[in-house]
């Protein structure tokens, strides 16, 4: 009991928004340690990440809390958030810990108390922290707009351990401790920290420090997921949480698609035409090779499907088969592009329980869905509070994600982002398109593989172009291809031949010829380009005439444009009055978009995007054997300044083409990206995450790894001899690890992009030139009306989600003084000009650069 404004009252962990509701703070702790406890238990830290959520609040029994969470309730505007520090006594007791039950913990060591006291006290110290858990070895500071950073002296972990030793401190730890403990029995609390030790001594000491960001990270993310969970629960008035049950639905789901497969197989001996049955014969043991691979419980596998193989469809039946076998919790599946995402999330929820409205059970997470609007206030209290849980926390037995959001659970900053990396845990992560993960974050994902592994995590990589991955840095183990006789496969999917013609440059002219010829032989070409520009200027030059209709395709254009383009294709593809059907793109349409054409023209590019242009390309054996030009261009054309990377690989290839007359084979595939990863020492680097540090050469890959330098390629020695002397110093901490260095240093993608909301209507496709109301013209308006301030938005955010398009945020500003956008503070949302967007070339329209804008 606590004695304020000479009223006693029980001690308080939150009063609620809207009401005068509270919550006990023995009732938040209790709660929190139990979730905790529970999501712990499956890497074997069930009562290490309980102590974290037991105490992570404990520093609210202070008469300073008690007064200022009634004052931020009564609106007292000196009763701002983080001016009474809460989180820093459950941390300064685990040390405590270490001296005061040395002689109950039966151990020979304190080695296990002091790692659990910095794995635990970390993590309570971080719980508010949008960066994560503190570094051991100095800071990074943002120098400027140009993503350089400075290290500085400061070993943040250590300051906080050294304000917890003050004499101030000292006092209100002694006002904490009887508190804490009268609403908790102590003799309870010493066997549950015996547990702990246990727990931390069962674990292998190398192994522990060799993978301590991951440890470090998975605790804080069970905390962080608990403390918000219960809290958003106490503010929705949820008296008792009830978690889906993520093994039976997966059983479930399990016995559905095995009826799926059976009957399928059926239908497909009554097919009359003979290639397409011979096709989905080959799928079909694609699919059986699926689950009745001999695997073991955990481990990282390759299924290397051929373009049209049925991918999508038998890595489902692997992970239901896995999480049959082995009580898996979900399956995530990390795919690189939306559009992916989309159309992989229709066939599962398809094939599973035909509901296309399903976003609990089979949830995607990606930006047209979840967005990031920054500052927009949502209202979650209005809508499916069961949607919002399973978005928040990620804990739903099928997820399908982007590679951004994914490497962000691992690696981001922000509790969005913590939150989710303990679900990533008793897991199958199905990488749908690995080779298109970013090469700067090939090394860090390696690590984080190998870590899951260990804790039951199987990662199932799937493409048509497999990476060498074992070959990246300390490499992966992969215990096996899926894929029986996987040459043999190749041959009996093979329904396309790359010819390559880089002895020679087309430019404008030279490609209208070959788009000509190519169209007195084929009905229909696909033109894939490496830049927008190009793409749009060759669409503009090529005259289509009364026998043919022409489309273009760009980023430049917001998702829902795309779609429509989509469907218009695939119809006129059906259409046998159509004559011909010409499409120029970028490589947008290389991965996950089921289109069909008799022939595809291909710049050079790297092996990878050939063969997954190759992909759009005789699908379905509409013919024998199929062409896919593969040419270089000339600068005029194709102005790559600036891409270098598309460039080496594109040189590769070349290389590779010279002397072989099939490129899509595997030993082919693995040649190239073994020389596309030891191409020079720049790519070699790149592999590691290089950072961009004043005066040191540091990279994210080392120092995931505990090593704060990497030896040798320190020009100063300032560093190392810094490291050095923290050895030998008598408060040596046993971690090394600078997690803060890594969530503010971390970015999938390097330039920063912001998503601007263009109005576009099917109705403009007929290019009427109107302004009247339109699809994205309505959540427009309704954005930016005055009930929005304090209506729920969320919906209408969701909305307009398929109605952006990415810009470079350097452009942004060059945007704004060409008039043809503009920024709503209030909503925090950038609405683009009508008349600067066009249906046919997207955001620009006739007159913009897109290559200038456009990410």
């Amino acid at each position: 009991m606590s004695l304020i404004g000479g009223f006693m009252m029980k001690y308080i962990a939150h009063i609620g928004r809207d009401n005068d509701q509270t919550q006990l703070l023995s009732d938040h702790l209790t709660t929190v340690r139990d979730m905790c406890e529970e999501w712990g238990r499956s890497i074997g830290l069930s009562h290490v990440c309980g102590l974290a959520g037991w105490l992570h609040d404990c520093g609210k029994y202070t008469d300073e809390f008690q007064s200022y969470i009634l004052r931020a309730h009564n609106g007292d505007p000196k009763a701002v958030p983080g001016i009474v520090d809460h989180s820093s006594a459950g941390g300064f007791y685990l040390i405590q810990c270490i001296e005061k039950y040395k002689d109950v913990t039966g151990l020979a060591n304190q080695q296990p108390a002091k790692l659990l006291a910095e794995l635990v006290g970390n993590a309570i110290f971080a719980h508010h922290n949008p960066n994560g858990a503190l570094d051991y070895i100095g800071e990074v500071s943002q120098l400027g707009g140009d993503n350089q950073f400075v290290l500085k002296d400061t070993l943040p972990f250590s300051k906080r351990v050294e304000k917890c030793q003050s004499e101030d401190y000292q006092k209100m730890y002694n006002e904490i401790r009887p508190r804490f403990f009268a609403e908790f029995d102590e003799s309870v609390f010493e066997q549950y920290y015996k547990a702990a030790l246990d727990e931390i001594a069962a674990i292998d000491i190398i192994e522990l420090l060799n993978n301590q960001y991951f440890y470090l990270r998975f605790i804080l993310s069970t905390l962080i997921d608990a403390d918000h969970t219960n809290t958003a629960d106490f503010e929705m008035q949820i008296a008792d949480r009830e978690f889906r049950n993520n093994n039976k639905i997966l059983a479930d789901y399990y016995q559905i698609n095995e009826t799926a497969v059976a009957q399928q197989a059926k239908s497909n001996k009554k097919i009359q035409n003979e290639q397409l049955k011979k096709l989905n014969e080959l799928r079909q043991k694609m699919s059986d090779a699926c689950v009745n691979l001999n695997s073991e419980d955990a481990g990282i596998y390759t299924l290397s499907v051929p373009t049209g193989g049925g991918k999508t469809l038998s890595s489902l039946r692997f992970g239901l088969n896995h999480a049959k076998k082995y009580g898996t919790e979900r399956l995530v599946y990390i795919v690189p592009y939306t559009t992916i995402i989309e159309q992989n999330a229709d066939v599962i929820r398809k094939r599973l329980n035909g509901s296309t409205e399903d976003s609990t059970n089979i949830l995607e997470y990606h930006s047209a869905v979840v967005g990031d609007f920054k500052t927009a206030k949502v209202d979650e209290s209005v809508g499916d509070s069961a949607y919002y849980y399973a978005r928040d926390t990620w804990d739903s037995p099928i997820i399908l994600t982007s590679q951004v959001a994914y490497l962000d659970a691992l690696y981001g900053k922000g509790s969005k982002n913590i939150r989710h990396m303990h679900r990533l845990v008793n897991s199958v992560l199905i990488f749908d398109e690995i080779q298109a993960m970013p090469m700067k974050c090939l090394g860090l994902n390696n690590l984080a593989m190998s870590w899951l592994s260990q804790e039951k995590t199987t990662s199932l990589l799937c493409t048509a172009t497999q990476p060498v991955l074992e070959g990246i840095l300390d490499g992966v183990t992969v215990k096996g291809e899926i894929v029986p006789n996987l040459s043999t496969v190749e041959q009996a999917f093979k329904r396309v031949e790359i010819m390559p013609d880089l002895k020679k440059q087309y430019d404008l002219s030279e490609l209208m010829n070959l788009v000509n010829h190519r169209l007195e032989k084929v009905r229909s070409l696909l033109v894939i380009l490496n830049t927008k520009a190009a793409v749009k200027k060759a669409y503009q030059t090529f005259e289509a005439g009364n026998d043919a209709v022409k489309y273009h395709l760009s980023t430049s254009m917001c998702q829902k444009n795309r779609q429509y383009k989509f469907q218009q294709i695939r119809k006129d593809l059906r259409q046998s009055d159509i004559k011909k059907v010409v499409v120029f793109s970028t490589n947008l349409i290389e991965a996950g978009v089921d289109l069909s054409f008799e022939a595809v023209i291909r710049s050079a590019a790297g092996l990878d995007s050939v063969i997954q242009a190759a992909g759009r390309c005789n699908r379905n054996h509409e013919t024998d054997m199929a062409q896919v030009n593969l040419i270089k261009t000339t600068s005029d054309l194709e102005n790559m300044s600036g891409l270098n990377q598309i460039k080496k690989a594109a040189d590769i290839t070349e290389t590779i083409a010279h002397d072989k007359t099939n490129l899509m084979t595997a030993p082919i595939i693995n040649n190239f990206f073994e020389q596309l990863y030891n191409h020079d020492e720049r790519n070699k680097s790149e592999l590691k995450y290089p950072l961009n540090i004043k005066d040191t050469q540091l990279d994210l890959y080392h120092i995931v790894r505990g090593n704060i330098v990497d030896e040798g390629e320190v020009p100063s020695g300032q560093l190392l001899e810094r490291r050095e002397q923290r050895a030998l110093a008598p408060s040596t901490t046993d971690f090394t690890v600078a997690s803060q260095i890594v969530t503010k240093c971390f970015n999938v993608i390097d330039s920063p992009t912001t998503d601007v909301i263009v109005e576009y209507s099917m109705d403009d496709e007929k290019f009427s030139g109107t302004s009247g109301d339109t699809e994205s013209h309505d959540i427009i308006t309704q954005l930016l009306s005055e009930q929005s301030k304090f209506g729920d938005v969320s919906k209408l955010l969701k909305a307009a989600r398929p109605y952006t398009v990415s810009v470079y945020d350097g452009a942004l500003k060059k945007l704004q003084e060409e008039g043809a956008v503009q920024y709503y503070e209030n909503q925090d949302i950038w609405v683009v000009l009508k008349s600067a967007y066009s249906p046919e070339f997207g955001l620009g329209g006739n007159e913009l650069n897109p290559d200038e804008f456009m990410f």
